[in-house]
């Protein structure tokens, strides 16, 4: 049906609204932050010059000598809604080593040793590397078997493959060099991840609904940056949020979609356009799923509709422990 005048909504009202949102959100990070010196041993903030859409630890850290602290790696974007050039990013960050409490350190005023304030020096953290990004940086991975290479979705569908060591800490000028583009999708997206078992194997969700997987290796050939999809799936109707490798099975790849579905697809089976495994486990969009690192028969999803559930995927019974 045709939307008519009166069902348009207010200039005035859309503005009011976004306004009770944000009051919204600002009343509960207070609450949050009032209350995070119980939730966590360690808590550092730092207020970056752009938002970013994505972080991710790299695997390394090596110890800052002379103290007890150690230097972590973090990949981060920006998102500068094109008010200036938008970069992939490295940041280095130090964090203090757990370590069994000192009893003389203990303060009895507070009964505690340490606290809000205290620690023993500031924590350092500051931006080390840049390259040059078209458009903001939507998610950004590293490939688990060499974390210098990096993988990032553009808000036009594709991916950019980086290696970091290829790249001046600082960039020259606005030239956008990458070493790899991953062509096939037709929107954005935010569904990216690596296989943790096979080298140079991706899998990507987007907007345009569907799930496609890529190979660097057999897909790159010398003098061409373009990689084709090995496969395009077709099996969601609506935005795929969200796509995780299984953690033990090279073939099987989880999918959290719009459609309030979340799916397990087989690279093995022939079809594309039907998945091995397909349930209907939340009453609105499903925003994430994750498969549990140990117990192979074991994943989670989480939806916009405030519930997370841990369904067994061997039984496909309903989710164990859906919760509020």
């Amino acid at each position: 049906m045709e939307e008519t005048m009166s069902d348009a909504l207010d200039p005035r009202e859309m503005e009011d609204q976004e306004q009770v949102e944000h009051k919204i959100i600002n009343e509960e990070y207070k609450i949050w932050k009032k209350n995070s010196v119980f939730l966590y041993d360690v808590l550092y903030g730092r207020a970056l010059e752009w938002p970013t859409l994505t972080t991710q630890w790299l695997p390394d850290k090596k110890p800052v000598e002379g103290t007890n602290m150690s230097q972590h790696r973090i990949i981060l974007g920006t998102h500068t809604s094109g008010q200036a050039q938008n970069y992939l990013q490295i940041a280095h960050c130090e964090i203090p080593d757990f370590r069994v409490p000192d009893l003389s350190e203990l303060n009895e005023e507070r009964g505690e040793i340490g606290g809000h304030g205290n620690a023993k020096r500031p924590f350092d953290f500051k931006i080390v590397q840049k390259i040059n990004h078209p458009g903001e940086v939507n998610k950004a991975r590293y490939q688990p078997q060499n974390p210098d290479i990096i993988a990032s979705l553009c808000v036009d569908g594709k991916v950019l493959i980086f290696d970091r060591t290829k790249h001046p800490l600082q960039p020259k000028g606005d030239a956008i060099q990458f070493e790899a583009e991953l062509v096939g999708h037709s929107q954005e997206g935010f569904g990216l991840s690596w296989s943790p078992l096979r080298e140079g194997h991706l899998v990507t969700g987007n907007e345009d609904t569907t799930v496609k997987t890529w190979d660097m290796k057999t897909g790159f050939s010398k003098g061409n940056k373009t990689i084709s999809p090995t496969a395009t799936y077709t099996v969601h109707s609506a935005t795929v949020n969200d796509v995780q490798y299984h953690p033990i099975h090279d073939f099987l790849i989880g999918t959290a979609s719009d459609d309030l579905t979340w799916q397990i697809l087989d690279t093995r089976m022939a079809t594309h356009k039907t998945a091995l495994y397909r349930k209907e486990a939340h009453q609105d969009a499903v925003n994430c799923v994750s498969f549990h690192p140990e117990f192979e028969m074991t994943m989670a999803s989480g939806s916009a509709d405030k519930t997370p559930a841990g369904p067994p995927r061997r039984r496909h019974r309903p989710p164990v422990a859906p919760s509020r």
